[in-house]
Formats: structure tokens, C-alpha cells, sequence
């Protein structure tokens, strides 16, 4: 929630409830970023932290490849990876809100089932692509990061990091969509001549092998 820009909206809701020292307050999130800690310690009475650590932060059942794209390919690139193979639901994330309406729309002028979301779109709309989604009335939904926090849909076959993430955690959470419920999931990401050094960033944080693809 905090990612998807409802700081505010938080805050807010525990200002309305009994001080810390009278009540009992737990915080769960699979990475700690600034925006949580300041949080934590504003409204948390002497907080604990308890981290459960697996070695491996990425889901041993995820394939993980990357392809070297220009930034004039990546639609040819997408499209060819959605032509190759089974998939049953595919997630494409993007940077920008910009970039998503684009993506969506040359995808949907070449005649493939897609949707969209964004934090420009209401609330209803957003509601309304992910019950298609997960339906599979739509095989594709392109999105930013306001669909990676709690998504679970076991059925996301195929996670496209269209842009690559520019913070390791970002690409953790990403990719985990799909893998899910004991199943195998494949994470492609393009990578741009000048994105080698941030994939190895990537590979670091999340201790894991992203092979070429």
C-alpha cells in the first residue's frame, strides 16, 4: 500500500486508533524500505523486528532470463516471447504510466487479449481488469508497480520486466507473481546496453542467477 501512494490514507487511519502503549500493532512486508521503518517508529511503541531470511530470495521454481533489447525492440521482443511457447496468464510491468497506455495500445492494434492498469485509472476500473485477468478474459496485463504489492493470481504463467526495475526489491516482488502455489513461472527481463551494471545489482541483492536468454 505504501508503494501504490496511500502513505497519507495510513497515517491517517492510525491517528483514529487507541495510542501504541494500548494496543498491540504488527507490521508485515516482505522488504523494509525507509518509507516503512519511519512509519514503524513513528507509531510503533519500542517495535521488534523479526526477519525470516531463506538464503535465496527468489522463488527456486521462477526460470530467469534476460534479453539484450534496444529500446526501439521491446515491442518485438514482447511480442515474440508471447508468440513462443504455452503461457496462460501473462504480467508485463512498466516504468511509467505513459509507458503502460503504449505498450497496451500497440498490443491491442496487433489483435492480442489485453488489459491495462494505473494509478491514473479509478478505483473500479482497476477492480474490473484484475477480475478479468483473473478470469483470463484478458491473457495480458500490462501494469506499473500499483499491481505488484499483494497480487496473488496462481495462474500468472509469465512476468515481463519491460522496463528493468531500478531497485532489487522491486524486481523480487515483481517477479514474484508468478511461481506461485507451488508451481513453475518464468521472469523475463530486457535489458538495454547501458543496464548490464544494474542487472548485476539485481543479481547481488536477490542472490539468484538471471541467465541470457
Amino acid at each position: 500500500m505504501l508503494n501504490m501512494g496511500f502513505v497519507n490514507d495510513i497515517e491517517r487511519i492510525i491517528k483514529e486508533l487507541p495510542l501504541p502503549a494500548e494496543r498491540q500493532t504488527m507490521l508485515f512486508s516482505a522488504t523494509l524500505p525507509d518509507e516503512i521503518m519511519r512509519i514503524a517508529s513513528k507509531y510503533m511503541n519500542n517495535p521488534k523486528e523479526v526477519s525470516v531470511d531463506s538464503g535465496n530470495k527468489v522463488v527456486q521454481k521462477i526460470k530467469q532470463v534476460f534479453y539484450e533489447v534496444s529500446e526501439g525492440s521491446k515491442i518485438s521482443a514482447l511480442t515474440t516471447l508471447l508468440n513462443v511457447g504455452e503461457q496462460s496468464l501473462t504480467l508485463v510491468f512498466c516504468h511509467t504510466k505513459r509507458e503502460v497506455d503504449r505498450v497496451y495500445g500497440k498490443l491491442q492494434k496487433m489483435g492480442y487479449i489485453a488489459g491495462a492498469i494505473h494509478g491514473d485509472f479509478r478505483q473500479s476500473h482497476r477492480d474490473s481488469m484484475m477480475d478479468k485477468f483473473k478470469r483470463g478474459d484478458i491473457e495480458i496485463l500490462v501494469a506499473t508497480d500499483v499491481a505488484a504489492r499483494g497480487l496473488d493470481i496462481p495462474d500468472i504463467s509469465h512476468v515481463v520486466n519491460y522496463n528493468i526495475p531500478q531497485d532489487p526489491n522491486r524486481y523480487i516482488h515483481r517477479i514474484g507473481r508468478t511461481g506461485r502455489a507451488g508451481r513453475t513461472g518464468m521472469a523475463s527481463t530486457f535489458v538495454t546496453p547501458g543496464e548490464h551494471r544494474q542487472l548485476s545489482l539485481i543479481e547481488r541483492s536477490a542472490k539468484t542467477r538471471i541467465h541470457k536468454g
